[in-house]
């Protein structure tokens, strides 16, 4: 797996999780209100900077950039395995379709990135290791 795949994928599910997020916002809003969607707002933007700086830097060769992405990758992650298992089991009652479809595009697709990034990190790991 080379890097440019890598980074496509994890592009792929970065935007995914836009989605995902923006209708996590409306959830948010009519449940809770504006504080907590302010507070979901400063989270959101939080993920987004780390995940994007990740992907700029791993885009220039940094591993450690590359690393950040996974890290922020996580959290979309969990959240759609807690939607998907816990808040909302499939198929969901009560929240509109496209809900249930964000949960799970951001859950496969955060896999996949997360799968392609582990594949590169130890494809890299074992080409370091030869003489």
């Amino acid at each position: 797996m080379n890097l440019n795949r890598v980074i496509t994928l994890s592009v792929i599910a970065h935007l995914i999780f836009q989605l995902y997020a923006a209708l996590a916002l409306i959830v948010v809003d009519e449940k809770w209100g504006t504080n907590a969607l302010t507070m979901a707002l400063i989270a959101l933007l939080a993920i987004n900077a780390v995940w994007e700086w990740g992907l700029l830097a791993a885009a220039r060769g940094n591993r450690r950039g590359l690393i950040a992405a996974v890290f922020a990758s996580l959290l979309p992650i969990l959240g759609s395995i807690s939607d998907v298992l816990v808040f909302c089991p499939s198929p969901c009652q009560g929240v509109w379709v496209p809900n249930s479809v964000s949960h799970w595009a951001t859950l496969i697709s955060g896999l996949i990135a997360l799968a392609a990034v582990g594949m590169y990190l130890m494809g890299s790991a074992k080409m370091a290791d030869q003489p």
